[in-house]
């Protein structure tokens, strides 16, 4: 009887897999918040380009003048007061932290490199990626895109040597009309 109870519900699992429909995402956001004593804040926004590229916009607010802070996005979606829920550099290859531009073989999956505020404390990253990927095996929707305090080194291992975590958020689907 039990042997007959595990084989429905095996069934009705593929069944509902089966019938479940993939949407194909093509942007997502982000809404970055500060971590507790911080107050840099701002939104990002990565859309896909090709099947091989993205698109990562950011604007945030709240910067030390003319700062320059490391930029990532970290295995987990989860959040807390200082950020640090959000685990590791998301790493699906495991392979070693390096920047983009720095003719590194290979580097993390969520190794974006640096983010640098003008005199005013506002910083504007645009940049395409060949790493992130909103869809697939690898995509980073529902990680986490953590701003830190200082700039990343892009040879320290495993993290880059960038300090404390002062803004945080979730990747989300963006749906638009």
């Amino acid at each position: 009887m039990r042997s007959a109870a595990i084989l429905t519900v095996a069934v009705l699992a593929l069944a509902a897999c089966a019938s479940a429909q993939f949407i194909s995402v093509k942007s997502a956001s982000v809404w970055l918040t500060p971590t507790q004593g911080n107050v840099a804040q701002g939104t990002i926004r990565l859309d896909v380009v090709s099947e091989q590229l993205t698109r990562i916009t950011a604007n945030i607010t709240g910067l030390a003048a003319n700062s320059v802070h490391g930029f990532h996005i970290h295995e987990l979606g989860a959040l807390d007061a200082q950020g640090l829920a959000s685990g590791g550099h998301y790493n699906p290859f495991n392979v070693t932290h390096a920047c983009p531009g720095t003719g590194a073989a290979v580097r993390h999956v969520g190794d974006l490199g640096n983010i640098k505020a003008d005199a005013n404390g506002n910083a504007v990253y645009d940049e395409v990626n060949e790493l992130v990927k909103l869809n697939g095996i690898t995509s980073v929707i529902g990680r986490a895109f953590i701003l830190h305090l200082n700039p990343d080194d892009c040879v320290t291992q495993p993290v880059g040597n960038a300090g404390s975590r002062i803004a945080q958020g979730v990747i989300g689907i963006l749906i638009e009309n």
